[in-house]
């Protein structure tokens, strides 16, 4: 019977590998933005979020027409805990509207949802909420004590909303101070 040969690496080796890799990704990016093919580049980044601070250096530059794609499908895949993905969001003010679902773009102002560990005075500048009730609700629930102590409802006009996604079905609108009639609800059930 043959022995099979188990290999492990050390730390060091390890690092050395993620420092390759990242090199390699670096080399990738900068090479299709001195090309310009800017799509390519997009979804080459959007790959690798151990690369957005890095990627995100060329948001700028990048054409208005693939921001909003850059800029949600980072957040999708990592959430808004980098800065610079929040500020690629908050940029997106400066873009076209985005494209909104029906049941959203034919409504002046819509009743938006939020779980979260903020206090009701800063929850406006909080970028993720959600048209759907039950899935804020589904946040305090589950990380009540956590990431989620409170739950909010407010109201925002639908020409503020800087990007809708649906990515994680989880109903979200992004904006950046743009909620108002803020309340805190005091309900813990779905």
């Amino acid at each position: 019977m043959e022995d099979k040969l188990a290999y492990t690496i050390t730390q060091e080796e390890f690092e050395q590998m993620q420092l390759e890799h990242q090199q390699k990704i670096r080399d990738i990016l900068i090479d299709l933005v001195k090309k310009e093919e800017w799509e390519k580049f997009v979804d080459t980044a959007i790959c690798y979020p151990e690369a957005y601070p890095f990627s995100f250096i060329w948001f700028d530059k990048v054409p208005s027409e693939l921001k909003r794609k850059f800029a949600v499908a980072a957040y999708s895949h990592h959430g808004d805990s980098i800065p610079c993905v929040r500020k690629a969001i908050r940029s997106l003010s400066k873009c076209e509207a985005p494209k909104l679902p029906k049941k959203l773009a034919d409504k002046e102002v819509i009743t938006v949802y939020r779980a979260g560990e903020e206090d009701i005075t800063k929850c406006k500048y909080r970028i993720s909420w959600t048209t759907n009730k039950k899935v804020a609700l589904f946040f305090l629930n589950t990380w009540q004590g956590k990431h989620a102590t409170h739950l909010y409802e407010a109201k925002i006009k639908t020409k503020d909303i800087l990007a809708h996604t649906n990515d994680r079905k989880e109903n979200e609108i992004l904006q950046y101070r743009k909620v108002f009639d803020i309340t805190e609800i005091t309900e813990r059930q779905c």
